[in-house]
């Protein structure tokens, strides 16, 4: 996750507010926004992510901006200032940025925090590590919390207050997911918020997660909206292994991530059809550099989701502004006493003359209707 910037203000588009909307995110995850009520947590995380697909500064991040300013004692107007950027970024842990000093022996009231990153000598982030606090005392070692390193290689742990303990004499520790330790370190008589930072020998695996993203769209122009698309290894022997897979969103954007695990590799996109059929839209091309965002438009053949008729397109369209029943449009009139042609052209944004051909159709397919005979006896 990137460091949150600003300003940033109601309105805003683009990768930085998406990191913002990603901080938030971490900060509900981590217990630190709405800590005492785990179902306005859960309602929290699924409104900002509708804003987080388009990347855009809405009402949902308004919302949460204020909760976090209200909750770390800041002025609450929505806006992300240097100010709350800063605040935001230390709570967060892990960034490169001035985290106010605590002081020894600090009151740590009913929880307190830990922060902080996993490296390797050579400065690069660990994935997927399990690190641990204790309380570790001469007599006993008591676990306060765990969490595991994301993608940065940064964990946030939000321990209880021990009872009848006067001080904290913090032990953080990293491990591999096998369980053998790697790396710990010691801060006694902690605060009530501290960032430590761990470094692990480099022969440990790297993160070098990536992703590739862009707009996808049919041969013919239109967003290929829902159209399932895979990213896929190429392996020896013609073999193949899925890496990522995601659905287009609104307006064809599209966004695929993975982790190679700090190896190169051959990949290859390709969209899948109703039948589960894969076709590839682009040709084999090395994973290489090391940007983390790689921008790559596609074209998807339009056969793969064939553009219904206009007439089809338009009776979709009309039908829910006839009462879902698309016979009554044959009753359509445009006169002084009714303009429904009007109503339906500005619903819909069909060209009313299309409209009217519609509707007269519709009136000759209910004439050319046969009538039921009755029958003789």
């Amino acid at each position: 996750m990137n460091k949150i910037i600003s300003p940033l203000n109601p309105g805003d588009r683009g990768d930085a507010v998406a990191d913002l909307h990603d901080g938030l995110a971490l900060l509900l995850k981590k217990n630190l926004l709405a800590a005492d009520n785990a179902q306005e947590q859960k309602r929290l995380l699924t409104v900002i992510k509708r804003d987080r697909v388009e990347k855009i500064y809405g009402d949902n991040t308004v919302l949460l901006v204020k909760l976090a300013q209200q909750t770390f004692q800041l002025e609450p107007s929505g806006s992300v200032d240097e100010k709350t950027a800063r605040v935001l970024n230390e709570r967060i842990g892990g960034f490169d940025v001035p985290v106010d000093p605590v002081e020894p022996g600090a009151p740590l009231g009913e929880k307190g925090v830990v922060s902080g990153q996993v490296l390797r000598d050579d400065g690069l982030p660990l994935k997927g590590a399990t690190v641990r606090v204790f309380h570790a005392t001469n007599l006993a070692t008591v676990r306060l919390g765990e969490d595991s390193t994301d993608e940065a290689g940064r964990y946030t742990i939000v321990y209880a207050k021990l009872p009848s303990v006067d001080r904290i004499d913090l032990r953080v520790s990293v491990s591999r997911k096998d369980g053998d330790a790697l790396a710990s370190a010691d801060k006694a008589n902690a605060g009530a918020m501290e960032v430590i930072d761990l470094h692990v020998p480099a022969t440990e695996q790297a993160t070098r997660s990536r992703r590739i993203e862009g707009r996808v769209l049919f041969d013919d122009g239109r967003a290929a909206e829902g159209v399932k698309l895979r990213l896929m290894q190429r392996l020896y022997g013609a073999e193949t292994r899925m890496l990522a897979e995601a659905l287009a969103r609104e307006e064809g954007l599209y966004s695929l991530p993975y982790d190679l695990e700090g190896k190169s590799a051959a990949l290859e996109i390709r969209a899948v059809n109703d039948a589960g059929e894969e076709i590839p839209l682009t040709k084999v091309f090395d994973d290489v550099g090391v940007e983390e965002r790689i921008v790559m438009n596609l074209l998807v053949p339009s056969s793969l989701r064939p553009l219904a008729s206009e007439f089809q397109r338009l009776v979709a369209d009309v039908t829910p502004h006839v009462g879902n029943d698309i016979n009554r449009l044959a009753d359509a009139r445009e006169n002084v006493d009714r303009k429904d042609l009007t109503v339906l052209n500005r619903a819909t944004g069909w060209d009313a003359r299309l409209i009217a051909t519609a509707a007269t159709a519709t009136r000759k397919s209910h004439r050319n209707k046969p009538t039921a005979r009755p029958n003789s006896s």
